[in-house]
């Protein structure tokens, strides 16, 4: 990765707690969570659990004094398409 580079990584609640702390392990700092709330999630047919309804985005970069990564806002706040 570019010193710049930023990454994405995205998991359920099954595994983004270990994907995260392997990420800090290897020296990646957190800039963000995001978490993606699923407008059509796959259906629950048993009824035995809450809906998994949502996903964890993880954004870092390489290391804590790494600059130059980019975040436009204006993209962010764009509409969904439909």
């Amino acid at each position: 990765m570019k010193p710049s580079a930023s990454i994405w990584a995205i998991g359920t609640y099954h595994n983004i707690h270990r994907i995260r702390k392997i990420m800090q392990d290897l020296g990646f700092w957190i800039l963000n969570d995001v978490i993606w709330m699923k407008t059509n999630p796959m259906p629950n047919w048993l009824n035995v659990r809450l809906t998994n309804d949502t996903e964890i985005l993880i954004w870092a970069v390489r290391d804590r004094d790494a600059r130059g990564y980019t975040y436009d806002q204006t993209l962010a706040m764009a509409p969904s398409p439909s």
